[in-house]
């Protein structure tokens, strides 16, 4: 026996996920070709902002509705459920072998009755697996890497902690105020110096902190200062959250392992737009430098499998090597900064029209199709499908039907009564 729950609440839930998921996925398939072959085209912002579409694919269950929409045939995904086909399929069994005076008749003298059976046990199965089985499996999923995402978060700060290592707070603290300054950031920032991650990193951001490797004490002023201005523009910029609301989703859609790779770039592409934002103003000699720096703390890059998803940080040799790239664009970027503008506008657009939208609806649809059968022995009554436009059947044949709904379901009523009485043989579709 399924839990009601899991039938009216957990089970909806997961398709919806399900569907959302996969059109987020669409969705990053079309960034990351985009991200491939015209990567040196336009610049880190624009880039990172595209990928708000795939969030809101993932959080927004709503979609406004368009006939340009080319994701219409997945949204039945949502609709996913035997649960009703199976009461139906069971109402009918039951009434197979009865007769119409409530006589009871032998299943096994019945072929109807046999069909019926084995149309019952199908479906059982079915709502078993889709209706009870897979939504509970996700509901335990999230349970359990949420408490693992939210232990290892626990596990990270105590590593940390426990790795402190004492530094020369005047330099650093001096350092960090002039950072603020700079920002006009007034929130209070804590610098921990730590054995334990071997990069510069953001942590937390109901109280942030600042976490410098150990060798940070090797770094010139200048280079410290562009460390800390990079973290503290994390900050600014709430990437912090972001990265937050990524572990949060990651949890939600653990069964859908390739977004788990869309969360990676989107990552490394939220670098590349905290550079830009790092860089903007300063001229060819301090951009140099920068690049110097990153190279410089990023050089022993070697941290904890989950720390960087933790933390706000991520990176790679690959990636180091495509924000040098980025900051030595920076130049062609400005000079084309309103065609990029431009046309990144209409990428977007143009994208969110297409995959993030329905299909618009046909204010003519019957809502259902049903059919009602009377045969002097048997009263069978269950859904057959869904059909879009004003349709109703004949003879075995679907036939345009003008009539509104209301009037054709009390002609449909009215025939039905009439025949009832006169128990004749009458089959009536609405």
């Amino acid at each position: 026996m399924i839990p009601n729950i899991t039938i009216n609440l957990i089970a909806p839930v997961f398709y919806k996920l399900l569907y959302m998921s996969i059109t987020a996925l669409v969705v990053g398939v079309i960034i990351m070709l985009i991200r491939q072959f015209a990567d040196k085209r336009f610049s880190p912002f624009w880039k990172y902002s595209m990928w708000v579409l795939v969030l809101v694919a993932l959080v927004i269950p709503w979609r406004p509705q368009s006939h340009l929409a080319v994701m219409h045939t997945t949204e039945r995904i949502q609709q996913i459920s035997f649960r009703t086909e199976y009461e139906n399929a069971r109402t009918e069994y039951f009434e197979a072998y009865q007769s119409f005076s409530g006589d009871i008749v032998s299943p096994e003298s019945s072929e109807q009755a046999i069909e019926a059976k084995a149309n019952v046990d199908s479906l059982h199965v079915k709502t078993l697996i889709f209706d009870g089985l897979l939504p509970t499996l996700w509901i335990f999923g999230v349970a359990v890497i949420g408490l693992f995402m939210l232990f290892s978060r626990l596990r990270l700060g105590r590593k940390i902690r426990n790795s402190t290592v004492p530094f020369e707070t005047n330099r650093y603290e001096t350092t960090l105020q002039n950072c603020k300054s700079k920002l006009n950031m007034k929130l209070r920032v804590r610098i921990i110096m730590q054995s334990y991650v071997k990069t510069p990193a953001l942590f937390g951001f109901f109280r942030p902190k600042i976490i410098l490797p150990e060798n940070a004490d090797s770094l010139s002023d200048r280079h410290l200062e562009y460390v800390i201005l990079h973290e503290l523009y994390h900050l600014k910029r709430c990437d912090s959250i972001i990265n937050t609301l990524l572990l949060a989703l990651q949890t939600v859609y653990w069964f859908n392992p390739l977004t788990w790779f869309l969360f990676k770039f989107i990552r490394e592409d939220m670098e590349l737009a905290n550079d830009a934002a790092v860089l903007k103003g300063m001229d060819a000699e301090n951009q140099k430098e920068y690049s110097l720096s990153l190279v410089e703390v990023l050089a022993g890059y070697s941290n904890p499998t989950l720390a960087p998803r933790l933390l706000c940080m991520v990176d790679s040799e690959n990636n180091m090597e495509r924000r040098i790239n980025m900051i030595k664009l920076g130049e062609f970027f400005k000079r084309r900064k309103w065609v990029i503008a431009v046309t990144w506008m209409l990428v977007i657009a143009v994208t969110a029209t297409l995959f993030l939208t329905v299909g618009a609806a046909n204010h003519s649809e019957i809502p259902s199709l049903y059919i009602i059968t009377v045969d002097g022995n048997s009263l069978k009554e269950r859904v057959i499908e869904t059909v879009r436009g004003n349709y109703h059947w004949n003879s075995g044949t679907l036939i345009p039907n003008h009539p509104s709904n209301l009037r054709l379901k009390l002609f449909c009523l009215l025939r039905f009564i009439i025949d009832r009485f006169d128990k004749t043989d009458l089959t009536v579709f609405f």
